[in-house]
């Protein structure tokens, strides 16, 4: 029988423990809320691939879950000033903290049907509600049951199951928790078995199979000393240190299922930004050496990158940099040959974006030779993603750059150190983000000038759906978590270098008939042409790319929506479409209009 001062030492930890995980599951669940569009946020996230769907409202359920057990091991010995309240204390948290279990079961079955049996969305999406029904029905029918036999009473921490009835307790509770352990387990190693190859990479392999320890870890940590507890008690023994375990880890399975799920070991999740931000901005007592430090690193940050990256002489020779985006769509190396139809020789630097890549290795090689070999031009290079189709993956995304090596043995060119040059925004696999999807990054000095180069493969429409809200996501992800400085300013990557070059297949469609959109083309590149040997070409090139100002009726004007419903265009219409109203038509303008990006910005509301 614990002392007073041991049952308030366990009361207290009991709220501490409690508490940490209401906040924690609180923030998983306003964060996944808000990303359904609750509380003005936007749903593009759940507008992305089901898996990613799914899984997000599999740990939603988790964090609530977890709340409402975490709320009722809050009370603790509160629960014992009446036998209704006890009553109350004990049926809710047989319910809830017996369901948290179960849906970890429910999370590891849906793991393990996606990855090693790999059905179907379809499939995978009626299965959350199979999942549910016996979460929330099925452990809600034994809490019931269990108060209708008046098996509750209050049990050394909190009211529970009375421990008079331990066949009770181990059957209808830590019996299903020992199943459950049992199952993760056989999950944790099929799941490891085929991802083996699926994968691609070792470093991919490593964080999979680090999620997936972490997920049976903290599973098993959560209840290991609370089932040493009970089965003491069983045998009418009981000890502080085990019964302070118990009050310590129970209680904490929000808190744990948060930093997992909501992504605490994941370098950019939201949760640890949040978290980082918070302690910097009110854990960290004010310093004046710790100020003049962040002062003459920003400092000198922002010098290097903006400006001081230079050779001996100031640079006032021209320089050809020739940048190409291509999506292999999985071809092999000689399926892109020649290399010269879309490489030409004669430039300085040559920046090469590929997506759907299986040859990466071999292509890099063969344009290295095309371009000169080694001798003429050093290669640079940063690529995600796997040839492995298990798991989705077409290829790498890949970003190569190819520079003259005299400017490279001179200094004239140089890499940048960075912190975080990709950003994987591709399928949630639950444990880890697949970068089937994202972005690769390379910075580099030359001359007297800075760029950082970011090639990327964003979200693609989805049998008929657009997708551009998520397209918007992959963009502002990419910009915002890419740190390509030796410095993590918090600053935007585009804002800390001269120039920033964006590239790749961003899968921003342009919306309309084909028919039309091809004479468009037609005609503004005819006008180009024409343009291109005029003095003031620069001016009248501006009037090509301007807006145009149609002079139609409202309901015959394009609609600023996702998906354009664009009808060929009479030639009275298309006439006054491209109405000479800039100091040259606006023939490519047109064109960019029906471009669902450039609308929207010209078009907001």
């Amino acid at each position: 029988m614990a002392t007073e001062e041991q049952t308030n030492a366990l009361q207290a930890q009991a709220t501490v423990s409690s508490s940490i995980s209401i906040v924690s599951s609180a923030t998983v669940t306003y964060y996944l809320l808000q990303e359904k569009g609750w509380f003005g946020g936007d749903n593009g996230h759940f507008d992305a691939d089901p898996h990613r769907v799914r899984t997000m409202n599999l740990v939603l359920i988790l964090s609530v879950i977890d709340m409402l057990a975490s709320s009722h091991w809050l009370m603790g010995e509160l629960g014992d000033t009446s036998d209704a309240f006890c009553d109350y204390q004990g049926f809710m948290i047989q319910w809830w903290a017996l369901a948290g279990i179960v849906w970890n079961g429910c999370m590891a079955n849906s793991l393990y049907n996606w990855l090693v049996l790999k059905k179907t969305p379809e499939q995978l999406a009626r299965h959350v509600y199979y999942h549910v029904a016996l979460t929330v029905g099925g452990c809600g029918i034994v809490a019931v049951v269990l108060l209708g036999l008046d098996h509750y009473a209050f049990a050394n921490l909190w009211c529970w199951i009375s421990a008079d009835y331990n066949a009770e307790r181990f059957y209808c509770f830590y019996f299903i928790l020992f199943l459950t352990w049992a199952y993760n387990g056989f999950v944790f190693i099929s799941v490891a078995n085929a991802a083996k190859d699926a994968t691609g990479n070792r470093e991919a392999q490593k964080k999979l199979q680090t999620k997936l320890k972490l997920f049976i870890g903290a599973f098993v940590l959560s209840w290991f000393f609370g089932g040493v507890n009970r089965t003491l008690q069983f045998f009418d023994s009981s000890h502080f240190i085990i019964l302070y375990l118990h009050v310590f880890f129970v209680p904490l399975q929000g808190f744990f299922n948060a930093l997992i799920y909501g992504g605490l070991f994941e370098e950019d999740s939201p949760l640890r930004l949040q978290i980082k931000f918070f302690f910097y901005k009110y854990c960290h007592p004010p310093s004046d050496k710790r100020n003049e430090r962040l002062s003459q690193t920003e400092g000198a940050l922002l010098t290097s990158r903006r400006g001081s990256f230079q050779s001996e002489t100031v640079f006032d020779k021209e320089a050809s940099i020739y940048t190409v985006t291509f999506n292999l769509g999985e071809a092999n190396l000689d399926e892109v040959r020649p290399l010269g139809a879309w490489l030409p020789r004669g430039h300085d630097v040559y920046i090469v974006c590929l997506q759907e890549c299986m040859c990466l290795q071999e292509l890099r090689e063969a344009i290295q030779e095309h371009l000169g070999g080694p001798e003429k031009f050093s290669a640079f290079h940063n690529e995600i993603g796997s040839t492995n189709k298990r798991l989705g993956f077409h290829g790498y995304i890949a970003l190569m750059v190819f520079a003259r090596t005299e400017d490279v043995e001179s200094g004239a060119f140089a890499p940048l150190q960075s912190l975080r040059d990709n950003v994987k925004q591709g399928a949630n696999l639950g444990v880890y983000t697949a970068s089937n999807k994202g972005s690769v990054a390379f910075p580099f000095g030359y001359h007297d000038s800075t760029f950082a180069v970011m090639g990327c493969h964003l979200a693609s429409d989805n049998k008929g759906k657009s997708r551009f809200s998520q397209r918007n996501k992959n963009t502002y992800r990419m910009l915002g978590k890419s740190v390509l400085t030796d410095v993590d300013t918090g600053l935007d990557a585009n804002l800390l270098f001269h120039h920033t070059i964006c590239l790749g297949d961003m899968n921003f469609r342009v919306r309309g008939q084909p028919e039309q959109l091809l004479t468009w083309v037609a005609e503004a590149s005819k006008r180009e042409a024409e343009i291109a040997e005029t003095k003031d070409w620069v001016s009248k090139r501006y009037g090509l790319l301007a807006p145009p100002l149609p002079d139609f009726k409202q309901d015959e004007s394009p609609s600023p929506d996702d998906d354009f419903d664009i009808p060929i265009l009479s030639e009275p219409q298309r006439k006054k479409l491209i109405a000479p109203s800039y100091p040259c038509e606006a023939a490519w303008g047109v064109l960019l209009d029906r471009e669902e990006l450039t609308r929207r910005l010209r078009h907001p509301h």
